[in-house]
């Protein structure tokens, strides 16, 4: 018998042992009922397990009294919970599922209650079997089942043969734990039924139903563990799901505030540009209103200033007209640039050549200066330099009002160079630069130099570098300045070349 016991001892351990560790995890995690049941079941059958040593280690009847009502008051709480753990688990309805769980509950508890206080065991015919186990003789001592008992014993099987259909029935995807399950509550029912043969003296064997048991409850975990295992992997392939769609998630975000801060700067710029527009129409209309009149004092002027000299006019009469001159002029130039800086933003599409470009803005700008004494121009032009699209008359223009400005800050003195060159780290780039050495712009006012109407000069008309960027911004381009405070400035045109398509046109 002391074998029958140690191993019944093993199966104690082995119900703690699962007991703890569900009941473990469910206060961890707290998700999951079954597990919460299962830990129950382990529980009450490591009392079971633990009764049946105690009963194999008796020596006399009056030993294996209160062990036997141990034994008998365990069966029905674990057929309940073995029942109420398959219900669960087949998603029978819930209130289905609470109204039979309640009454299976409240009849174990009766029973339990019934087998404690001795109703399931007849006590009035022990019995004596010798048993052979292996190349041993062994003596088994017991008492018989009441009516009470064997009703009870009856009902436990019937339980757990009904939860044994809701088990199978709840792995409908996992056939290995269908069949498992199977073979575990077949083996489960054939040993309980030895077992009420056994206590009813009909056969003379040996107590085999905890063994049933324990394959039971390794078939019930290896199910556990078959559906945590693939719970696991559902979730790692979730999880990368998640982060794949994060990281989407991310590049959107990215994007959408790319786009934003796009969609920021053009609102920003069109804030600015909307008073440049404004004011682009309105010095139309005032240049174009201004022209008339202006073109009546030119005349006037000229006509004051030859008749003065054929009647004889005084000297002071003489520099007044010349002021009127020089002013009018002035003011025709002024109307020229606001003409100008008002349709600066209509390019047509040609392509221009680089060489002559410069040939032509440089050879304006001598033809201006004429043979008046000033800094020195020098041209670099890097050789096979590619067209680029755009308006000659609105690229000389601009290149003219660099070249212009560079020389009238010069005053006078200094070198002025011309160049026109690929971009060094971009080969669709053109760069057309104007580098004086004028001692630079100073620094606190940088911010305002392609403001309209800013002007260090007193004569200047504080329009001719905002033309040069309307001009070089309908071009696609972008005006860019290089200061180098105490040595000088370089305003560079930086505009596209000619693409395949246009070459090909």
């Amino acid at each position: 018998m002391e074998l029958l016991a140690g191993i019944n001892l093993a199966w104690t351990a082995f119900y703690i042992l699962i007991s703890l560790a569900l009941g473990a995890i469910y206060l961890r995690f707290g998700r999951n009922r079954d597990y919460l049941i299962f830990s129950v079941l382990c529980a009450e059958l490591s009392v079971y397990s633990a009764s049946r040593v105690s009963f194999y280690l008796a020596t006399d009847f009056e030993s294996i009294i209160m062990p036997g009502r141990v034994m008998m008051a365990c069966l029905p709480p674990a057929a309940a919970s073995l029942l109420h753990l398959a219900m669960r688990r087949a998603s029978i309805r819930i209130r289905t599922l609470v109204i039979t769980s309640v009454t299976v509950h409240a009849a174990a508890v009766g029973f339990m209650i019934h087998s404690l206080m001795g109703g399931a065991l007849d006590y009035t015919k022990p019995l004596e079997k010798s048993i052979s186990l292996g190349f041993t003789k062994t003596i088994l001592r017991e008492y018989g089942l009441s009516t009470a008992g064997l009703v009870m014993a009856l009902l436990c099987l019937a339980g757990a043969l009904i939860a044994g259909y809701f088990l199978v029935k709840s792995y409908r995807g996992d056939r290995f734990n269908k069949a498992l399950i199977m073979v575990a509550f077949t083996v489960l029912g054939l040993f309980a039924v030895n077992d009420v043969l056994l206590a009813t003296n009909l056969v003379r064997s040996i107590y085999v139903v905890e063994h049933g048991f324990f394959f039971f409850i390794l078939g019930v975990l290896t199910g556990f563990l078959r559906e945590f295992e693939r719970s696991r992997e559902e979730i790692r392939i979730r999880s990368e799901d998640l982060e794949k769609a994060n990281r989407d998630l991310e590049q959107l975000t990215d994007d959408l505030s790319e786009s934003t801060i796009r969609l920021d700067r053009a609102r920003s710029e069109t804030y600015r540009l909307r008073p440049m527009a404004d004011l682009g129409r309105l010095s139309a209309s005032l240049a174009h209103e201004i022209r008339n009149p202006l073109a009546v004092l030119s005349n006037v002027a000229s006509t004051f200033r030859k008749h003065g000299r054929k009647e004889g006019r005084s000297t002071e009469f003489d520099s007044l007209v010349e002021m009127l001159q020089e002013e009018t002029d002035r003011l025709a130039r002024l109307v020229d640039d606001l003409l100008l800086f008002s349709h600066s933003g209509r390019v047509s599409r040609e392509p221009v050549e680089a060489g002559p470009l410069v040939e032509l803005a440089v050879s304006d700008v001598r033809e201006i200066y004429g043979n008046e004494p000033g800094a020195r121009i020098e041209v670099d032009v890097e050789n096979g330099l590619p067209p680029i699209p755009g308006s000659v008359e609105s690229l000389r223009r601009a290149y003219v009002n660099l070249i212009v400005n560079a020389l009238q800050s010069s005053k006078g003195g200094g070198t002025v160079k011309v160049i026109a060159r690929r971009h060094p780290d971009r080969s669709d780039v053109m760069m057309f630069g104007v580098k004086d050495s004028a001692g630079g712009i100073p620094e606190n006012v940088l911010a305002e130099v392609f403001e309209p109407f800013f002007s260090t000069r007193p004569t200047g008309t504080g329009l001719g570098l905002p033309i040069v960027k309307s001009i070089v911004e309908a071009h696609d381009g972008d005006l860019l300045l290089e200061n180098r405070p105490g040595e000088g400035a370089c305003f560079w045109m930086c505009l596209p070349i000619v693409s395949k398509e246009m070459s090909v046109h």
